[in-house]
């Protein structure tokens, strides 16, 4: 599915070969991205975990988790804007696919940081669950 092929420039580092995609190879790609499971896989947030584990944290350890989460976050919605607008003068129109990942990279932490102050004005009624058995089925 790869080959050797050959390249003029010269190596700005170590030595290194340089391969190129077969018709084979793309061929299998082409196959491999028509599979449902691109389309059906959810992703699960290690936050998200942390989350579920943080009714055993010691004192004050919730609220400043949530602090640091969402100062990653203005850093991570901030360094991806800076890349989308690399990415709109390189590609020169907003109708591509690096334009469309990178937006919803940013979409994706700005609801997050909405959900960080709900849940950070909700952080006074927190408690344990009232039905805890349920869950014994």
């Amino acid at each position: 599915m790869l080959r050797k092929a050959s390249d003029k420039r010269e190596a700005e580092g170590p030595e290194r070969q340089v391969y190129a995609v077969t018709e084979q190879g793309k061929q299998a790609l082409a196959d491999a991205l028509e599979r449902v499971d691109w389309t059906t896989q959810r992703t699960r947030p290690a936050f998200l975990t942390w989350m579920a584990l943080s009714w055993q944290a010691r004192r004050g350890v919730f609220a400043q988790q949530l602090q640091k989460r969402r100062q990653f976050l203005r850093a991570e919605v901030a360094r991806e804007k800076e890349t989308l607008e690399s990415v709109l003068k390189e590609v020169g129109h907003p109708y591509h696919e690096a334009v469309w990942m990178i937006s919803l990279m940013i979409a994706e932490f700005e609801t997050e940081l909405k959900w960080l102050a709900k849940v950070e004005k909700e952080i006074k009624l927190r408690g344990k669950a009232n039905n805890p058995e349920y869950a014994d089925g």
